[in-house]
């Protein structure tokens, strides 16, 4: 069986609980939105792979009427926020 390397071993810095605070990048489609989420790394079983489980939002919540389907800028903005962690 296939042992983790000192490869896999430089994510341990990443291993742990996080609270993650910033902002997206404004642009055409739309604006700066604040980020705050609380951030889980964990080493799946076997030491290969990272596990992210993140809980949070993005922008304001809105609280108003009926909920539609269609995504908003603001959804089109964020669905390309992605996070790749690599050992190199």
């Amino acid at each position: 069986m296939a042992t983790p390397g000192p490869e896999q071993r430089r994510l341990d810095a990443f291993i742990g609980r996080w609270i993650t605070e910033g902002q997206t990048l404004g642009g055409s489609e739309a604006p700066t939105a604040e980020i705050v989420s609380s951030d889980v790394y964990e080493w799946m079983p076997g030491g290969f792979f990272v596990c992210h489980t993140v809980h949070g939002r993005i922008g304001t919540p809105r609280r108003v009427g009926p909920r539609s389907s269609a995504m908003t800028p603001l959804a089109r903005a964020t669905e390309r926020i992605t996070l790749t962690i690599k050992a190199t």
